[in-house]
C-alpha cells in the first residue's frame, strides 16, 4: 500500500486545488439575484433584531416553505462580514472543501485509503461541485451533508449504533434546505433492510427527542398556524406530477435521468478526449462493481446500493440543474476510486501510476478552470454587477430618498432584492413612493439567465426627477370585487372598498383593468388602511400583451405593501409600460386576517425627466 505520508501530502493538494478552484474570482462572478437578496435580508433582520426566523427558503417544487437552518447556518459568517455578502459565500466554500476531506473518509472507510484519496482528488477539481459550491444557494451545503449521512448510516451498520444522532441530525439540516433529500430515505431503507443494523430503543427515543429540537422553529410555527406549510406539503405530494402515470409522464421521467447523468458527465475539460477517458472510467468501475459486488466486501456492496441514488431522481417533479443534483456530485468520484482499487490490486506501483493519471487530470483541470474563470465577464445578476450599480446610484442620489424599479421583460420582481439589500446596508434611504426621486435600472435582454449571461454593459440605470402628471384621473368607478373565501364591499356614497379575510391563506381582490399605452409613463395613487392581525395588505400593477400574457409586474418584489395602520395613508406606483403593452390590470388586494380599505385610487398619464 501507498505510505501514509504520502497519503496526507496528496490530501493536503487536493484541500489546495479545491480551495483555489472555489475561491478565485467568488466574489466578482457569484450569482447574487432574487433568492440571494431575499436571504440576506431576512437574515440581516435577523441579526438586527434578534428575532428568531421560523421558516427558511420555500420549496422549488411546491407552494410551502421549510424549515429555517440555512438561515442560522450562514447567519454567524455574515455577522462577522459585516453583513458582506461574499461572507455568506465563504462559508459554503468552506464548507465544500470540507467535502474533500469527507470523499476522503467515506472512501477510506467503505474501500481503503487508496480509493479515498483518488475519489477526493478528483471531487477536489470536478467542474460540478465547483460550480455548485460558489453559489450562494440552500443546495450547495448538501454534498457535504450527504457524504456526513452515508458516513453515519455506515458507522451504524459497524455496530455504532450512536452514530443514529449524526445520521438524524444531518439529514434534518438537509431537509431545511431543499427537497432532494427525500430521495436519499430510498436508500437509507434499501440499506437498512440488506444490512439489517441494530438499534436500541433508547437510542431511537433519544433520535427523536433531537429531531424536535433541530425542528423547534418550523414545528413552532405549523402549530400557531394551523400547520399550514405541513398541509400545503401533504397536497402536493397527493397531486404530485412524480407519478408516471402516462407516456408523457414516463418520456418526462426518462428525460430527467438522462438530464441528470449528462450532469455528472461533464466534470473534466472542455477537451472531448478527457470527456470520454472521465465517462469511460465512471462506467467501467460502476459496471465492474456490479458484477463484482456479490463477492465484494460490505463497503463496496454498500457504494454499489449508494450508486443507484442518481438513477432515482426518475421520479424527480421539478427541473435539473447541477444544484438539484448536489446529493449525488461526490458518487462518481467514489466510483473511479473503487476502479482505481480493483487496477491496482494493492501493487504499490500500480497505484503510482493510477494516482499520477488522477493528479495529471487534476492539473489540466485546474488550468483549464482557472483559464476559464478569468477570462469569464460578471453578469447582469454577478455580485460585482449589483455593488457597481448600488455605487453609482450612491453617486446620483446622495442623501436624497428615492424610489427604485427593476424595468425587465422577466416579470420578476425578486430581482431588485439584491438591490434592496445593498441599500440598506449602504444607509441608502429607499421609499415606495411614486411621487419621490426615481431610481431605474433598465434590463434589456430580461436580465441573465442560467447559462447565457448578460454582461454588465447591457444594464444601464437612469435616474429621474419626481414625475409630473399630464393627465386626468382614467380610471373608472367598476372596479371588480372578488371573494374567494372572504367578503368584499364598496360603499357607493364615499367610493371606500372595504376587503375581509379570514386566514392569512385566503385572497380578497378588488380588480380593475383598463387600456394602457405602450411606452409610457403611468402614476398611480391611491390611500390604504387596514385591521389586519396577520398578514399584509398589497396594491400592484399588471402589463399585458395583446393576448393577455403578463409583461411586467410593479413595483418589484411582489407589490406596493401599505403600512400596517388604521389610519389612512397615501401611496403611489410609478411605471413604464413595456413596448407590447394593449392592456393593464390593477389588483387591490388583502393578503391577511381582518378587513383591509381602500379609497381615491387614480391613474395618470405622467412624465419623467432624466437627471443622469
Amino acid at each position: 500500500m501507498i505510505h501514509a505520508r504520502s497519503l496526507w501530502v496528496l490530501l493536503g493538494l487536493a484541500l489546495l486545488i479545491a480551495t483555489v478552484l472555489r475561491l478565485y474570482r467568488a466574489d466578482e462572478l457569484m450569482i447574487f439575484s432574487g433568492d440571494q437578496g431575499r436571504d440576506l435580508m431576512l437574515m440581516e433582520q435577523m441579526i438586527q433584531t434578534g428575532e428568531p426566523l421560523l421558516l427558511g427558503p420555500g420549496s422549488g417544487v411546491g407552494q410551502f416553505n421549510r424549515g429555517p437552518a440555512y438561515y442560522y447556518l450562514l447567519a454567524p459568517a455574515l455577522w462577522l462580514g459585516n453583513g458582506a455578502p461574499f461572507s455568506a459565500l465563504l462559508f459554503i466554500i468552506a464548507a465544500d472543501v470540507a467535502a474533500v476531506v469527507m470523499v476522503f473518509v467515506v472512501g477510506r472507510a467503505l474501500l481503503n485509503p487508496f480509493a479515498g484519496i483518488v475519489a477526493a482528488l478528483l471531487y477536489a477539481c470536478a467542474q460540478r461541485p465547483i460550480q455548485v459550491a460558489r453559489a450562494l444557494s440552500n443546495p450547495a451545503l448538501l454534498p457535504f451533508l450527504m457524504l456526513v449521512m452515508v458516513y453515519a448510516l455506515w458507522q451504524m451498520i459497524q455496530g455504532r449504533e450512536r452514530y443514529l444522532f449524526v445520521l438524524v441530525s444531518a439529514w434534518l439540516i438537509a431537509w431545511q434546505l431543499h427537497d432532494q433529500v427525500w430521495l436519499l430515505v430510498i436508500f437509507f431503507v434499501e440499506a437498512y433492510l440488506f444490512f439489517r443494523p441494530r438499534v436500541h430503543w433508547r437510542t431511537i427515543l433519544v433520535a427523536l427527542v433531537l429531531s424536535g429540537l433541530l425542528l423547534a422553529p418550523f414545528l413552532y410555527y405549523e402549530s400557531t398556524h394551523d400547520a399550514s406549510n405541513m398541509r400545503a406539503m401533504l397536497e402536493y405530494v397527493r397531486n404530485s406530477a412524480v407519478k408516471p402515470s402516462s407516456e408523457g409522464g414516463i418520456g418526462n421521467a426518462l428525460n430527467r435521468l438522462v438530464s441528470t447523468l449528462e450532469l455528472l458527465s461533464y466534470d473534466f475539460s472542455d477537451s472531448p478526449a478527457l470527456r470520454v477517458i472521465w465517462i469511460s472510467a465512471v462506467l467501467a468501475s460502476g459496471i465492474a462493481l456490479l458484477a463484482r459486488v456479490r463477492k465484494e466486501t460490505p463497503g463496496a456492496q454498500f457504494l454499489c446500493m449508494l450508486m443507484g441514488l442518481p438513477f432515482l431522481y426518475l421520479i424527480w417533479p421539478g427541473p435539473i440543474y447541477a444544484l438539484n443534483v448536489a446529493i449525488v456530485l461526490p458518487i462518481p468520484c467514489l466510483i473511479v476510486g473503487y476502479g482505481a482499487t480493483l487496477l491496482a490490486r494493492e501493487q504499490r506501483t500500480w497505484q503510482y501510476v493510477c494516482l499520477g493519471v488522477v493528479v495529471t487530470l487534476c492539473g489540466v483541470n485546474l488550468v483549464w478552470l482557472l483559464q476559464m474563470l478569468h477570462t469569464r465577464e460578471p453578469i447582469g445578476n454577478s455580485y460585482a454587477t449589483v455593488r457597481e450599480l448600488t455605487e453609482y446610484i450612491r453617486t446620483r442620489v446622495g442623501d436624497e430618498a428615492f424610489a427604485f424599479d427593476y424595468v425587465t421583460k422577466r416579470n420578476n420582481g425578486d430581482l431588485a432584492k439584491p438591490y434592496y439589500y445593498m441599500f440598506q446596508k449602504g444607509g441608502m434611504r429607499l421609499t415606495s413612493q411614486g411621487n419621490a426621486m426615481h431610481v431605474w435600472l433598465y434590463d434589456p435582454a430580461g436580465q441573465s439567465q442560467k447559462q447565457d449571461g448578460l454582461a454588465l454593459r447591457d444594464v444601464r440605470v437612469i435616474v429621474y426627477a419626481s414625475p409630473v402628471i399630464r393627465s386626468n384621473n382614467i380610471l373608472a368607478n367598476n372596479w371588480k370585487l372578488q371573494a374567494h373565501i372572504g367578503s368584499a364591499s364598496r360603499d357607493e356614497g364615499t367610493q371606500e372598498m372595504a376587503l375581509h379575510t379570514q386566514t392569512v391563506s385566503d385572497a380578497t381582490n378588488a380588480v380593475q383593468r383598463m387600456v394602457l399605452d405602450a411606452n409610457r409613463t403611468y402614476l398611480l395613487q391611491f390611500e390604504c388602511r387596514n385591521q389586519l392581525s396577520r398578514g399584509e395588505q398589497r396594491v400592484y400593477v399588471q402589463a399585458l400583451d395583446r393576448d393577455k400574457n403578463v409583461l411586467n409586474t410593479w413595483p418589484n418584489g411582489g407589490g406596493y405593501i401599505c403600512p400596517p395602520t388604521n389610519e389612512w395613508t397615501s401611496g403611489s406606483i410609478l411605471l413604464e409600460t413595456p413596448a407590447d403593452t394593449a392592456r393593464g390590470a390593477i389588483y387591490l388586494r388583502n393578503r391577511g386576517e381582518g378587513t383591509v380599505w381602500f379609497r381615491n385610487v387614480t391613474l395618470h398619464h405622467a412624465e419623467l425627466v432624466p437627471l443622469n
